[in-house]
Order: C-alpha cells, then structure tokens, then sequence
C-alpha cells in the first residue's frame, strides 16, 4: 500500500464558521501576525481575534488525530455489526436508472461525444462542467436509506466527513464486503466505500466520466465517500443548516441527493455554483451572491462537476422542519496530485497513510506482503489520494 496525504492537512484551510473565512494555522505568533489586521479589518476585537486562534488551534490537534480516531471507529464498528449485512453497499444492475443505462451505452461506444448526449446529459446552463441524470432506482434510495437508518440506530461510531460539515457519515468507517475475523481479530482492508465505488465504477461510471471529463480519463484512481445531513432549527439540530462557499479535495465531485423533506421546489436548501473559475473563497457571503446559479435536489439525481468549481449550499427557507441527506464523492487523481497539491497549491510533503495491524497503528507502506496479500488489516480510505513513490518494500497500490 502506498496512499499518502500531504502534510498541510494539519495547517491548511481552516473553516471560521462565525465570519465564513478559512484560515491557516501555524502557532499562535505566525496566526497573529497573519491575521490579526485582517480581522479587525472586518470588525474583530482583540478578545474575537483569540478566539479565531482558538478555533484553528483546537482544529489543528483534531487532524492529528483524525486518522488514527477514523480508525479506532472502524474497530468499535466491526465489533457492533454484527447483524449488518457488510455487502449492503454493494451496487447491482437493478439499482440504476435506464437514463443511466443509456448514458453507459453510449459513452462506452465513443468515449468523446456521443450521439444523443445532451439529451441524456443535462448539462447545467451557464455552468462550465457541471451535468446531472438520474442516476439510482427509487428502489435504491430507499434501501440506500434504510441501510443508512439501520447504521443510526446500531449507533455506528463516526468522524465529521470533512471539515466543513459536522453531520454525516464516513463510508470507510462502515465495514464492507471484505471484513473477516483472522486469529480472533475482526478486519477489514476495503470498506463500504469500497464496495459501493468498485460496483458503481465497474458498472459504467467510469466510461462516463471518462466522457465528461477526458483530461481525468483513466487517472481517477482514489476516492473519499461520506454522507452529509442538512436540516433547519425547526429540525435536526444536530445537522447542517448550510454550506459555505468552498471547492472539493478533489478532482470531479459526484453529489447525489438520497433525502429531501418536505420535497418543495423552492423551499430552500439549494445548492449553489459560482460561474466564473478563480473566485477566492474568502469573498463575500456566499447566500448573497446575486451571481450564482442555483440547483435544486432531486432523490437519485446525481450532480457532476470538477472538485475545483466553487459551491455551496444554501439554508432552508421553511419555517417547518426540513431535512436532506445526499451522498457524496471525491474522486481523486494520484497523477494529477502529485504535481502539486490541491490545498497548499505546492509540491506535496507526503505522509503514509495509517492502518491497524496486529493491535497497533503502522504506515502503511511498512505492511509485510502477507499481510497485504491476505487483507488482514483495517484501513479507513485512501488517505487524500496521494501516492507513495514505488520501491521494492512496496507491496501493492490498494
């Protein structure tokens, strides 16, 4: 195994939900004397700029412990599954749409613009690179929702599915079709992301994003998978209520609605995309950008744009109880990354990846063959999608 992530994962692209900012952190002088003229440049007081470094500061030791907790999760849910289906996420022919089915066919005979492609194909007007079909069955949602129900109710363990949403669930927490017991020890080298990306890739996606997106063809090789969960205060409120403007740690980013509640065009909620590339992050409030386009949720549809296309998503505007759930998916390219990364923007500083072997926590790349040839450890994701430089101590990719 080679999977890596980039060093400025501890110091990069902090979220400060109170003034919508992301920040860095690199101890308390250099946050100081990066930021404190920024904020009270926006109406920070001394005590407010304290707090701002207190957040990064308790965001930074999270990510340190980011990786091994998603990992002690996986344990605690491989003892607790016990009456869970671990091939629940497996996809199967039946489960998708015949608007996908088509999409397939025709991208799997000319990979670069097939006949009938903007009729299959919504590509979203005034949006470069964004398109959405109907993806899964109704038949699909549902049990895609049950089985997400049932994770609930087991009282699965979970992290945030990444560092701007709280509410949610991390597929590679959940334990998937290759989960065993060797000498007593419950493993697990895949996972429920696993399964539900081999299956979805392996039954046509891969032609299509190859079609979409032909710079990526053959290159989107890892992927992080997580659930996401909004609601409004007359709702959940352990939920999201938005999303603040951001662009994806990915490479294409696959969004497809599982849940919406009440199911009200214009009720709020929507997902929003700034038209124009280059945009900073940092500028304006987002829900006031008369400029962006909105897209609404439809169950089963899924939503395709490149990881780097600034988005977010909107509060509902309902004053009763709304909720949604959408899925999630990162798709990453080690070849693209390893130029450069896409958080610092610099030559990436690679760290190994952690898994669970024989009761402790090793890089992953120091894995003995056996143990990779036999599956018997637990690993949690790809880390973010970087690659190891290939020497002989390395076993395997995945």
């Amino acid at each position: 195994m080679r999977w890596a992530s980039c060093r400025c994962w501890l110091v990069k692209n902090v979220f400060w939900p109170r003034l919508s900012l992301h920040l860095d952190y690199a101890g308390e002088p250099d946050f100081l004397d990066r930021y404190s003229q920024l904020l009270r440049s926006m109406g920070c007081s001394d005590s407010d700029i304290l707090e701002a470094f207190s957040f990064a500061a308790t965001e930074h030791n999270r990510r340190k412990e980011s990786e091994l907790d998603s990992i002690r999760n996986k344990l605690y849910n491989l003892r607790v599954c016990k009456s869970f289906r671990p091939d629940s996420f497996i996809l199967l022919e039946e489960d998708f749409t015949d608007e996908f089915i088509r999409l397939r066919q025709l991208f799997k005979s000319d990979s670069t613009a097939p006949s009938g492609f903007p009729t299959v194909l919504e590509k979203v007007n005034g949006l470069d690179d964004v398109y959405r079909f109907p993806l899964f069955t109704t038949q699909c949602v549902e049990r895609l929702n049950r089985i997400l129900d049932q994770i609930d109710e087991h009282g699965f363990l979970r992290s945030r599915p990444n560092t701007m949403n709280h509410a949610g669930l991390l597929l590679s927490e959940v334990p998937g079709s290759q989960s065993k017991v060797i000498d007593s020890d419950s493993v697990d080298c895949g996972g429920a992301d696993i399964d539900l990306m081999t299956s979805l890739l392996g039954c046509g996606m891969r032609w299509i994003l190859d079609g979409i997106f032909p710079d990526f063809r053959n290159r989107l090789d890892s992927y992080r998978v997580f659930t996401v969960e909004y609601s409004n205060p007359a709702g959940d409120t352990e939920k999201d209520f938005d999303l603040q403007a951001h662009y994806d740690n990915s490479e294409v980013t696959l969004n497809l609605c599982l849940r919406i509640s009440p199911a009200v065009v214009g009720n709020g909620g929507e997902l929003f995309f700034r038209p124009a590339a280059g945009i900073s992050i940092n500028e304006g409030t987002p829900g006031e950008q008369l400029d962006s386009l909105l897209l609404d949720h439809r169950p089963g549809w899924v939503v395709i744009h490149r990881g780097n296309h600034v988005h977010g998503v909107l509060p509902f505007r309902s004053s009763q109880a709304c909720s949604r759930r959408s899925l999630i998916v990162w798709l990453r390219s080690s070849w693209h990354r390893a130029k450069q990364c896409p958080r610092c923007f610099s030559t990436p500083q690679l760290v190994p990846t952690k898994v669970w072997y024989r009761g402790e926590f090793v890089d992953c790349n120091k894995l003995p063959s056996e143990a990779v040839n036999n599956g018997g450890f637990v690993r949690v994701g790809f880390g973010d999608g970087f690659l190891l430089p290939r020497t002989t101590e390395f076993c395997s990719t995945i």
